[in-house]
């Protein structure tokens, strides 16, 4: 008959010294001296032991890749959730990287990248953008539809979330039953508005356009989601021409629909255009030297 471990209720296979692996290598810990270290990160005390490799962070704040900190939250077996939001906020902020843009963007999952690793409050699991979001709002939804309005999929900045109905958005996303000026003023919000009138959006492709918004129905780019939504119609085959020059640019003001042949024939002309302006700035410089 195959031994089991003699420790009270635990009915594992032996492994040694008449303990399960579980028990056994617990036991090996356990009679390794320990020395008391402050954490890194939120300050209180906790053991290590005393030879070999010391841990820098208490088990509460190295629990996971994201690094869980101590969230000042708890939730209670109703689910409602009480705490100070300042100390959830500041532990969401040094738990994530904080960008130049101001996105605090969260790790991922290993296997699934475009899943936010989770952070644990009394015991259960919740995606960091539900907790970012409770701290400005009170509120914790079920099925929280909660898009990052900055473009970054693993943002959880509260200023960059937005809730919208139905399902959930990858990209930027607007409500379709909102009044025109209301959602063109919220695209306005979003960008940044330079001395020549240009709404320069914050996330471009490696042309130099606007990534993808949904300010009605359809996913496609800013300027061109702008564009439809003031026509009210699809612009179909035809580009959404920049007067301003400007590709970042999203401001109705200066978008116009054209054809293709026409949007081609502006852009080379400007291109001459501007070529002879640089020729003639080279020869009054040859001239003033």
């Amino acid at each position: 008959m195959a031994k089991s471990c003699t420790e009270d209720g635990c009915d594992r296979k032996h492994k040694a010294r008449g303990l399960c692996a579980t028990h056994y290598h617990g036991a090996a810990r356990k009679a390794v001296p320990t020395v008391p270290v402050s954490c890194l990160k939120c300050g209180e005390t906790f053991q290590v032991p005393s030879t070999g490799y010391r841990r820098s962070t208490c088990p509460s704040c190295n629990r996971g890749r994201n690094g869980a900190h101590h969230y000042g939250v708890q939730i209670a077996e109703d689910g409602t959730v009480c705490g100070d939001p300042k100390i959830a906020l500041s532990a969401l902020r040094s738990g994530a990287t904080v960008t130049d843009s101001g996105c605090w963007e969260w790790p991922t999952e290993k296997y699934k990248p475009a899943r936010l690793m989770r952070v644990t409050v009394s015991g259960v699991r919740l995606s960091p953008i539900r907790l970012a979001w409770w701290a400005v709002t009170n509120e914790l939804p079920d099925a929280p539809n909660l898009v990052s309005m900055c473009g970054a999929s693993s943002c959880i900045n509260p200023a960059h979330l937005k809730k919208v109905g139905g399902r959930r958005r990858s990209q930027y996303a607007f409500s379709a039953s909102a009044p025109m000026p209301e959602r063109l003023a919220e695209v306005k919000a979003y960008a940044t508005v330079t001395d020549s009138g240009c709404w320069e959006w914050p996330k471009l492709d490696r042309k130099g356009y606007p990534r993808n918004i949904t300010l009605a129905t359809v996913s496609e780019p800013a300027h061109r989601a702008v564009l439809t939504a003031v026509l009210g119609r699809p612009l179909g085959a035809e580009a959404a021409h920049h007067t301003c020059a400007n590709r970042a640019c999203v401001n109705p003001d200066h978008l116009q629909p054209v054809t293709a042949a026409e949007n081609t024939a502006e852009m080379l002309e400007r291109r001459a255009y501007r070529a002879r302006i640089a020729e003639l700035e080279r020869k009054l410089a040859d001239l003033a030297s």
